[in-house]
């Protein structure tokens, strides 16, 4: 039993810095991905975006981010049946 916690434990660890790398480099302004996006936008124009698009990107991108936090959160905990157990505690 305990080799196949530590294989599935191993697995799991293997997993990970993929999809962490994958996440970072999405379009998100306040992610890696979205300093890359505003990189080539400056490549391609040839000027800097203006300041005030930026901040712009860096709240809506900061916005989604905590947004996917809360999400997956709720359903960690919606999974998890935490709200039943403190429904049956509080009635």
């Amino acid at each position: 039993m305990t080799a196949v916690l530590k294989l599935t434990k191993s697995r799991v660890q293997l997993d990970q810095p993929p999809r962490v790398g994958f996440l970072n480099l999405m379009p998100i302004p306040v992610l890696d991905g979205g300093h890359l996006l505003f990189y080539a936008y400056e490549a391609v124009a040839r000027r800097p975006l203006a300041a005030k698009v930026q901040a712009a990107g860096y709240r809506v991108g900061l916005a989604l981010v905590l947004g996917l936090m809360l999400f997956a959160t709720w359903n960690d905990l919606q999974r998890l049946h935490v709200f039943n157990v403190l429904g049956r505690l509080i009635s």
